[in-house]
């Protein structure tokens, strides 16, 4: 029996509270590896290309507009 097979056993013996405390446990877990991971991938370059082909894309006024008359938060809080 592989390892996954053993912890699939012991998730499904799990109560009701013990799979609710799981859940939660996991789902920070899961949450954390995840940021973690997105940090690599700045650190290392990977998203390099991409974030200058979003850049460009906006400069060249290929982003998607807001709808006329519509009023954005700028991250002061005052609109634009």
């Amino acid at each position: 029996m592989t390892k996954l097979e053993k912890l699939e056993r012991e998730v499904q013996c799990l109560s009701r509270d013990e799979m609710s405390a799981f859940r939660a446990w996991f789902r920070k877990y899961d949450s954390d590896e995840w940021d973690r991971q997105i940090e690599e991938d700045v650190q290392s370059g990977k998203l390099d290309s991409l974030a200058e082909e979003a850049v460009a894309a906006y400069q060249s006024s290929d982003s998607i507009s807001p709808p006329c008359g519509s009023r954005l938060r700028t991250s002061s809080g005052s609109r634009s």
